[in-house]
């Protein structure tokens, strides 16, 4: 399948589509009730947008926090804001080379309240070609206000697959992998230029502050078998009786499945999903002479995690109410740990792919090749501190008076 790809460029993006991309940047810029913001006419960010397409406008300098200490092994989250969010969900495909994704839109709602609650101004699209998807990312980096923001998070919810791209390291020729997202136009975006467009380079508002990816999309073909454990229900009684923690085995509950009914042409059961649509991706064999180089899937930079559904080379999975690893995802990050500031967000991460790894499997009898197949979320970090997403604090201005 010819699968067309882009790297830089926004000259075809429709001017309406771009001039409501520019005033919902700045509503939010100007939409908020934090005493510690300036007024908007004081921010760079909240200026008239112009097009700079050779340079970066330098933001203003950084608001001393509202604090007198940070501790050193935790992000500073005194900010007057907590950043902005960016959801893409594809759902509604325009090529035939890729079917629709029903189900999407549930994560999309429920990825929006979650960041919501944790105080993210979000700003979210359904259905962007690759052209819009990197024209939204372009603006998201460098016309909001992210110097007075704690942090960044994105979420994109789409086809993907993997490509090889031949390359020379040290006269030796090899092929060094990539993973790709798709617009609804079939258009692909590499990740690595989802990550570079908040690097501390395009986004110098971002510097020593974390930014969060999260991605809910196929990366190749393959099918995780996982692997049984098998387990002495005796020995585990009397272990449990013996050490009175019978708790202890509790690690999480099984995520709740909804309402939604599954799809009817996969007959599926309770906990198990379908198979994303669009996702038998076959990958071609390798040139001869040619090596495979299994590199990072993106330039991973620092105060940086990406959370990816799945392994490199996996397919994921999701269902009609959503997917397996953001409808978990969005789980635990509206538990009362999380939005507390109780819990560090790396370790409620963590437990984000224990619940797909445990509660989920493939249901699908009639497919064998289908059929009990597992997934398991991957993390990958460039974090060097903690980060706790306590609640922001709103302080009266003292002019206040009260009946």
């Amino acid at each position: 399948m010819a699968q067309a790809s882009i790297e830089t460029g926004f000259d075809d993006v429709d001017g309406k589509f771009i001039d409501s991309l520019k005033n919902r940047l700045l509503k939010c810029v100007r939409n908020t009730s934090n005493p510690y913001v300036v007024n908007p006419t004081d921010s760079e960010s909240s200026q008239d947008f112009s097009e700079n397409k050779t340079a970066l406008v330098s933001p203003p300098p950084v608001p001393k926090p509202p604090v007198e200490h940070i501790d050193d092994d935790k992000y500073n989250f005194n900010y007057p804001k907590r950043g902005l969010a960016v959801i893409i969900n594809n759902e509604k495909f325009i090529t035939r080379d890729f079917s629709d994704r029903p189900g999407s839109s549930y994560d999309a709602v429920a990825l929006h309240e979650a960041f919501k609650g944790l105080g993210f101004e979000v700003l979210d699209y359904d259905n962007l070609t690759g052209r819009e998807m990197m024209t939204v990312l372009k603006y998201a980096s460098v016309k909001y206000d992210h110097v007075r923001a704690d942090c960044f998070a994105c979420a994109v919810l789409s086809h993907g697959d993997q490509t090889w791209i031949d390359k020379e390291y040290a006269r030796m020729r090899v092929k060094e992998r990539q993973d790709l997202l798709f617009g609804v136009d079939g258009v692909s975006v590499p990740t690595r230029l989802v990550l570079e467009w908040f690097n501390d380079d395009n986004c110098p508002g971002l510097q020593g502050k974390p930014r969060l990816f999260f991605f809910q999309a196929c990366r190749g073909s393959g099918l995780d078998d996982g692997t049984d454990v098998t387990m002495i229900k005796e020995k585990i009684q009397r272990s449990i009786k013996r050490h009175n923690t019978g708790d202890a085995l509790d690690s999480g509950e099984p995520v709740p499945q909804g309402s939604s009914v599954d799809p009817p042409e996969y007959h599926l059961k309770d906990m198990h999903d379908a198979l994303s649509g669009g996702g038998d991706f076959d990958e071609a064999d390798s040139p001869w002479g040619l090596r495979e180089l299994p590199t990072n899937p993106a330039p991973l930079y620092k105060d940086c995690l990406v959370m990816y559904a799945t392994p490199p080379g996996f397919l994921s999975w999701r269902r009609e109410n959503g997917s397996w690893f953001i409808q978990c995802l969005c789980r635990v990050l509206d538990s009362n740990g999380v939005r507390s500031g109780s819990v560090p967000l790396t370790k409620a991460l963590i437990q984000v792919s224990g619940y797909v790894a445990k509660f989920y499997e493939s249901y699908i009898p009639e497919d064998p090749s289908q059929h009990a197949k597992k997934e398991v979320p991957l993390i990958y970090s460039m974090l060097i501190k903690d980060i706790y997403m306590k609640k922001k604090v709103e302080k009266r201005p003292h002019n206040q008076f009260f009946s």
